[in-house]
């Protein structure tokens, strides 16, 4: 299991959108996605 898959699973999850699990996590909301 790759953990930073998990991690923006979590991050999708706990911010219920890309766009925002991309700033949470610092990230592109493309990247996330």
């Amino acid at each position: 299991m790759d953990w930073d898959d998990l991690r923006i699973f979590l991050a999708v999850a706990r911010s219920e959108s890309l766009s925002g699990a991309g700033r949470r996590l610092g990230m592109d909301a493309s990247t996330v996605g």
